[in-house]
């Protein structure tokens, strides 16, 4: 139906031409219009449309967008969405034989060469912690090993990570040997030390912070044995 005034309705009858100018003139012929959608507020005449994308439908802006502020409070991702990762995990294995656990000499960089640490090394894109650990301990000391317990809390390490620059931290699990024998293919030493020999070494600052839960489980262990 056509708007002809507020208290007036076109009943079908064809008005002269000079009768249609003169009300277009006044504002009282307005041009058809659609049904509005049910939930849908009516729109002026004239208005701009603005079109808007359903959460199904993303542009590839908007995908961008949201992947690239993902993780951070905005709230869940659509199904199959992955945060982009923010923190870079080193892992270090735990090995504990005899009462005794394992520790590495590092040989490079230079600045620290001859200090000690916990073998392991950083995540790869796209791979788990347990993963990489397990992978870490095939490369650099020729042995197979299952993942256990992780050992402490995550430790922030103080610089970001070099290649990516992302923040990074240290986590350290438990492992134990299932096959080979630990052999230092990528550092100068390893040895086994017991308690005692956890302060009698040069360790790299990050490592440090792990001696204590680590001597406790020593000396659970030795209780029980």
């Amino acid at each position: 139906m056509h708007r002809l005034s507020n208290s007036h309705s076109f009943t079908g009858e064809k008005l002269p031409a000079s009768a249609i100018e003169a009300n277009m003139r006044n504002g009282a012929l307005s041009s058809p219009r659609r049904a509005p959608t049910p939930g849908r507020r009516p729109q002026k005449a004239g208005a701009r449309v603005c079109v808007r994308f359903t959460p199904g439908c993303h542009s590839k802006r908007r995908r961008r967008r949201e992947a690239n502020t993902a993780g951070a409070g905005c709230g869940s991702q659509p199904v199959g969405w992955s945060a982009v990762q923010e923190t870079l995990i080193v892992v270090g294995a735990v090995v504990i034989r005899d009462g005794r656990v394992l520790a590495a000499q590092r040989a490079e960089p230079e600045a620290d060469r001859g200090r000690w640490e916990f073998p392991g090394g950083k995540t790869e894109p796209g791979e788990s912690p347990g993963d990489a650990l397990v992978r870490e301990c095939r490369e650099e000391l020729g042995v197979t090993v299952e993942v256990r317990e992780r050992i402490g809390s995550d430790l922030p390490l103080p610089r970001p990570d070099r290649r990516t620059g992302l923040p990074a931290v240290l986590r350290l699990y438990r492992v134990e040997l299932l096959e080979g024998v630990p052999r230092p293919l990528e550092h100068l030493a390893l040895e086994w030390v017991d308690i005692a020999g956890l302060e009698r070494l040069d360790w790299l600052p990050a490592d440090r912070p792990f001696l204590g839960p680590i001597a406790h489980i020593l000396q659970v262990g030795e209780q029980t044995a």
